[in-house]
């Protein structure tokens, strides 16, 4: 590069290259700050949708705590006979039923102890049945070794197959009759109705249906 001085001579200015560690320290600022921007737009979306994989309105089992993952699988064995038991009569099995049938969580003699307090109740809608729990010793047993757990629970299920019925993922296969959902709130609450999401309580899904 040149330039003229009041003299009217040249002068020669020589600009040399940024050395290879202010290079890499510039390379490496520029790195972070793409790494940056890029978890701020994670952080964003996973607060939109809730963990990774799932809905706002979703949990998976695995954030599940203390004994409601024991709750959890209970329900998700018991709807299997609960649907063979809807098939032999044609309707839906009352909760003295499945006590009678001998069926945990309704049937509590092999629950561990924090979880034998459970009142359970029926509750039929369009194109859908409830099993609604709640544990009526959680604030009676307070203190105590029994631990009770203090979450809430609904097994859902949906028959699919008619028109009214509540509103279901995308990705839900309409090959079979019943979809099966169990919601959570991670205290002592009424029956949400409905539409429970909109009260907060959150539908549990499996790790393995969010890969």
């Amino acid at each position: 590069m040149t330039a003229e001085n009041p003299t009217g001579a040249v002068k020669i200015v020589e600009v040399k290259p940024l050395s290879a560690g202010r290079e890499a320290v510039g390379l490496a600022g520029a790195i972070f700050l793409i790494i940056l921007l890029m978890g701020l737009v994670f952080s964003s979306h996973k607060k939109e949708t809730g963990e990774a994989g799932t809905e706002s309105f979703q949990i998976k089992d695995i954030y599940l705590k203390n004994q409601a993952p024991l709750m959890y699988r209970s329900l998700n064995g018991v709807a299997s006979d609960i649907l063979d038991l809807h098939n032999d009569s044609g309707g839906w099995p009352t909760v003295d039923e499945l006590k009678e049938e001998g069926l945990p969580p309704f049937a509590s003699a092999f629950l561990p102890t924090g979880l034998r307090g459970y009142a359970w109740n029926l509750h039929e809608g369009q194109g859908y049945v409830d099993y609604f729990g709640y544990n009526a010793r959680a604030s009676s047993t307070e203190g105590q070794n029994s631990d009770p757990l203090k979450d809430s629970f609904m097994l859902r299920i949906i028959d699919i197959s008619g028109k009214s019925h509540p509103p279901l993922p995308a990705s839900v296969s309409t090959d079979a009759r019943f979809f099966i959902q169990i919601w959570h709130f991670p205290a002592v609450r009424e029956y949400p109705g409905a539409d429970p999401a909109s009260l907060g309580w959150k539908w549990i899904v499996s790790s393995a249906q969010t890969k």
